[in-house]
């Protein structure tokens, strides 16, 4: 979530080094890029605290995992550590839209994997982001 695209751009704009998106789609980071990226975003949260990105990421780490302590350099392990138990659980996975009574949602094409969770997801063939050259780049919405 810390490395979610708004939130980077947020710590980016207050001089975070990097201001791209991790690498690697349409699979999973590497736990590596992950950790040195948020290391490196570490220092700059303060100077977006009051910003709309950390605040959501205070209450979905929250509401998730109970997690309320802020994200620093000595406690963001723990953290990563209870998203890492939870990562392959497709039960607790299924568990959140269920809790809130959410019965399908949408998502790209381009990150459909074999059928598995159809009866859950919409998928769309066009949106606001594409991936090109390694990385998403904004662009306009198809009409085809």
């Amino acid at each position: 979530m810390l490395l979610y695209h708004m939130a980077v751009s947020n710590l980016y704009a207050v001089g975070s080094p990097t201001g791209m998106r991790l690498k690697r789609f349409p699979s999973f980071y590497a736990d590596e890029e992950a950790h040195v990226r948020i290391q490196e975003a570490l220092p700059f949260l303060p100077r977006v605290q009051n910003t709309s990105s950390p605040w959501a990421v205070r209450i979905i780490f929250s509401d998730l995992y109970r997690w309320k302590e802020l994200l620093m350099v000595d406690s963001w392990r723990r953290l990563d550590a209870l998203i890492c138990d939870r990562a392959d659980d497709r039960a607790w996975h299924h568990s959140i839209p269920d809790r809130l009574n959410i019965r399908r949602t949408g998502r790209e094409i381009a990150r459909r994997r074999a059928s598995e969770d159809d009866n859950r997801l919409q998928y769309a063939p066009t949106t606001l982001a594409r991936f090109r050259g390694g990385q998403f780049a904004e662009s306009r919405i198809d009409r085809e």
